[in-house]
This record gives structure tokens, sequence and C-alpha cells, in this order.
């Protein structure tokens, strides 16, 4: 008799185990495995997985979990499954679900407050703190606080790194690495990037317009 392969370690190896998609307890043999798995195996049968493998090619899917009045079931409903209204969480009022913002990560699709709360909830975080979005912009997007950009702005004196002029100023940054650089106006970060950030496109427009204006003198 073949011996039994040992699972992830620390994990203990079940002998039996039910199927997501039957319903049947069957021996954890007749389960493939997988090492993303808890337990070293699918939780889907041998036998099912060909199935829903067949079912797919003839275009004929059903659905990948057994229902949830089946015993053992780890049914979850999908989000298209989900009722047309529900109740905000936060002014307790029944509402149609497009009347919930959106959230990718949310099971539902949704927020749990509707649009009206979440706008009043938007409102008095600014009110208690203006620059909250400013600070989860910063850190997200550059690593930086509101106090290092304000440092930053300080040490250039308001002026572009590069025309030197006073303008609202951007923060530039590798595209490649993400390391934050310098501080530039719109019109300087935006050469750059139309440039490639390549220093050879810079001296090569350089030496055109050298040539252009020695031509015209």
């Amino acid at each position: 008799m073949k011996a039994k392969k040992p699972g992830p370690p620390g994990k203990p190896l079940e002998p039996t185990r039910v199927c997501y998609r039957c319903g049947v307890e069957k021996p954890i043999e007749e389960f493939s495995r997988s090492m993303q798995r808890a337990s070293g195996y699918q939780g889907t049968c041998k036998v099912c997985i060909y199935e829903r493998r067949k079912e797919l090619a003839e275009g004929k899917p059903s659905p990948s979990r057994i229902p949830k009045s089946v015993p053992g079931s780890t049914y979850r409903p999908t989000r298209k499954q989900l009722t047309p209204t529900r109740v905000c969480t936060r002014c307790k009022i029944e509402r149609l679900t497009e009347e919930f913002p959106i959230d990718r990560s949310a099971f539902s699709g949704r927020k749990a407050i509707c649009k009206m709360c979440y706008a009043e909830y938007r409102r008095l975080r600014y009110e208690r703190e203006p620059h909250y979005m400013m600070k989860h912009f910063l850190r997200s997007h550059y690593g930086l606080t509101v106090e290092q950009l304000e440092e930053m702005k300080a040490a250039q004196q308001g002026r572009c790194a590069i025309c030197k002029k006073e303008a609202r100023l951007v923060i530039d940054h590798n595209h490649t690495t993400g390391q934050v650089r310098n501080l530039l106006c719109t019109g300087c970060n935006t050469l750059l990037g139309l440039a490639y950030e390549s220093k050879d496109h810079l001296l090569s427009a350089i030496a055109y317009l050298e040539k252009w204006n020695t031509e015209q003198k």
C-alpha cells in the first residue's frame, strides 16, 4: 500500500474531509495536493474537479459549491445574488443597493453605510483633520509626511529645482525605483516625463536647439 505524503510542516494530516462541491466525506487520497492550503490538500475532490472541467469545456458550468441547504456546505452567495436593498449601519434606513458607495474590498462590493452618510462622514473627517487625504496620499505614494514635504519646499524656497521659478510644485520621483528626488513645477515635471527621463533625449534636444539658434544668427 502506498504511504501517505505528509502535509505542510506543523499541520496535522486529516484522514478524511468533506468535498466542498459534492458534500461527501472522502479519504484524503481522493483530494489533490495543494501547498497553498493549510491542510496540504484541495477542498474539492478529484472526481468533482474532473466533472467541473468537463462542464466548463462543454459550456455548461454548474455552481462551484454545493447549495447552502446541503449539510457540510461552505457556500457563500456571490455578489449577483445579494438582495436589491440593504440597511445602512449608520442611519438604519433600508435603501437600494445602488445608494451605497462602491467598495471593491468588501465581499458585497458596497460599503456598509449609504452615500449620504458616507458624504457626511467625509465632511466631518475633513473638518476634524483637513490634511487627512494629503497625509494618506503622501504616505501611500511617496512614503513622506506633510512635515517632510514642507521642509522640502522651504529648502528650495518655493522654487522649481530645474527652472528656479516660483510656481505650484509637485513631487518628482524615479518611476523605476520610487526614490523621491526634488520638487518641480508642472512644466518641468512634464518635460522629464515626455523625455522618458532619458539623458540622451534631453542632450539631443539641447543639440537640436543649439543647431537652429546658430543657423538663425
